[in-house]
């Protein structure tokens, strides 16, 4: 019994990454040249389209309750961030933020797959893993 996924120009699924999964686990191509591969399809497929997202203008409500000391801060009721515009910047900011933290995990992966030899890469996906180590850091 064959134990390989048939691959060819008709069971060949479309989708890049998954032939060459097929191709890896076929033992057709080393774990090397996958990785290699892998790298390659996620520098040209997301790497240069990644941007970090901003974060939202804070309404005037926001701005307003962080003028305030803390103590009094401490104080605001709840209602205050359940006002629509309020509730709004919360939710749209704390998305943005995870997608943020999503984008440089796999930032960080990508680098840990680009070969070591492969300076030029490696000194791009480690300027935009600084990037937006240093705005998620200081919250743009």
């Amino acid at each position: 019994m064959d134990k390989k996924i048939r691959r060819g120009s008709k069971q060949a699924t479309g989708y890049k990454a998954i032939d060459l999964a097929i191709e890896k686990l076929n033992g057709e191509i080393s774990p090397k040249e996958f990785n290699r591969r892998l790298v390659d399809m996620m520098l040209v497929g997301t790497f240069n389209k990644m941007e970090y997202k901003l974060l939202p203008v804070p309404p005037q409500e926001i701005i307003e309750y962080l003028k305030l000391k803390e103590e009094v801060r401490l104080r605001v009721s709840s209602e205050f961030f359940e006002q629509e515009s309020v509730a709004e910047y919360m939710s749209i900011k704390a998305r943005l933020r995870e997608e943020n933290k999503k984008s440089l995990a796999w930032l960080k992966t990508l680098l840990d797959l680009i070969p070591t030899d492969d300076l030029m890469n490696k000194h791009k996906v480690k300027k935009k893993v600084k990037d937006f180590e240093f705005k998620i850091q200081n919250g743009k």
